[in-house]
Formats: structure tokens, C-alpha cells, sequence
């Protein structure tokens, strides 16, 4: 378990270490921002995975915030 780990870890730095040069040359805060945030929801997720930790399926989340968008369309039909 504890190389699964690492090996996590080690992606993230990788993606850090490859990606983070071109977003700084582009001084866009945004993208950098976004890019963090989405790199530590990857790590969390992987760690919850290898911890058996319950994690649902995004299929849940997308349903939830894509509901009222589907009952407004019923609405107008």
C-alpha cells in the first residue's frame, strides 16, 4: 500500500513538474489555480481509492447539477 502511495505522489509531482513552467510563463492565475485544484481532487481521490475510503460515483454528482437544467426542458415541452 505504501508504494501506491508514492507512486501517486510521484504522478503528481511529475504533472506538477512538467505543467507548471508553461503556466507560469503564461501568467495566467486562473489556469494555475484551476490546475491545483483539480491535481489535489486527483490526489484525494487516488489516496481515498487505495485507503478503500467510500467514495461515490461522479455519476451522482453529475445527475444532481444537471437535474434542474432537465426539469426546466420538461417544463417547456
Amino acid at each position: 500500500m505504501t508504494s501506491k502511495v508514492i507512486g501517486i505522489l510521484v504522478v503528481a509531482v511529475i504533472l506538477y513538474w512538467i505543467d507548471m513552467p508553461t503556466l507560469r510563463k503564461q501568467r495566467n492565475k486562473k489556469d494555475i489555480a484551476m490546475f491545483l485544484i483539480l491535481l489535489t481532487i486527483a490526489i484525494v481521490l487516488g489516496l481515498a481509492k487505495i485507503f478503500k475510503l467510500y467514495t461515490s460515483t461522479p455519476l451522482y454528482m453529475i445527475s444532481w447539477l444537471f437535474k434542474p437544467l432537465s426539469d426546466i426542458i420538461r417544463m417547456l415541452q
